[in-house]
């Protein structure tokens, strides 16, 4: 175990976000999980959010072939296939689906950019922050 991984366990083994989480009910809250999460048991994350989540505002993403980063596995490994994949082909650099947005006329779930669309629209100032999400999510 490298000196960084130990010093991120030892600081945050003991970690309770729960208070902040039931400060949040009612807000819509995204959670995002990455199926290749070392640091995260994305099954009991996700339990413990839709407990404390009474007001029903959460949407949950889970993307099975993902990194933290919201990279595919198989890409994040190699800093050659990053580095060829931005180049050539960038939105496949993400976990499939990560990017999509859904499809018109059905009742699909949104997917994560659209989620991030729909709570961004409100505002001017809000108007400004999704037009720069989609300039950094759309290619």
């Amino acid at each position: 175990m490298t000196a960084d991984r130990w010093r991120f366990i030892s600081k945050n083994h003991t970690a309770d976000a729960t208070q902040d989480l039931l400060a949040l009910r009612g807000i819509p809250v995204l959670l995002t999980l990455a199926g290749h999460d070392i640091n995260v048991d994305t099954a009991d994350t996700r339990r413990i959010y839709r407990v404390l989540d009474a007001g029903g505002a959460m949407t949950v993403k889970h993307y099975p072939d993902a990194t933290p980063s919201l990279l595919k596995q198989s890409i994040e490994q190699s800093d050659l296939k990053i580095t060829l994949t931005a180049l050539f082909s960038p939105r496949s650099l993400f976990a499939d689906g990560f990017l999509d947005r859904r499809p018109a006329g059905t009742q699909s779930p949104p997917t994560t950019a659209a989620w991030a669309a729909q709570r961004y629209r409100r505002s001017t100032h809000d108007r400004l922050t999704y037009k720069l999400f989609l300039s950094c999510t759309t290619g």
